[in-house]
């Protein structure tokens, strides 16, 4: 009966590890989900805003041609 004990320590610090890494991963899973498409609308609205920089500088060299 004296070896079960550390067995059983055993069999538990196996499980808990496997559970932190477990839970780690779907920490990490949750941030790439989340953070991802943050980072495309944030990639995308600034190629927006540049384009619309863009328009309006050509849109002002049109009119002073106009003119």
């Amino acid at each position: 009966m004296g070896l079960r004990l550390p067995n059983q320590i055993n069999a538990v610090n196996t499980q808990v590890g496997r559970n932190f890494n477990l839970v780690l991963g779907l920490i990490v899973l949750i941030a790439v989900a989340v953070g991802l498409p943050q980072i495309i609308t944030a990639w995308q609205g600034r190629k927006l805003r540049e384009q619309t920089e863009k328009y309006e500088e050509l849109k002002q060299e049109l009119e002073m041609l106009k003119q």
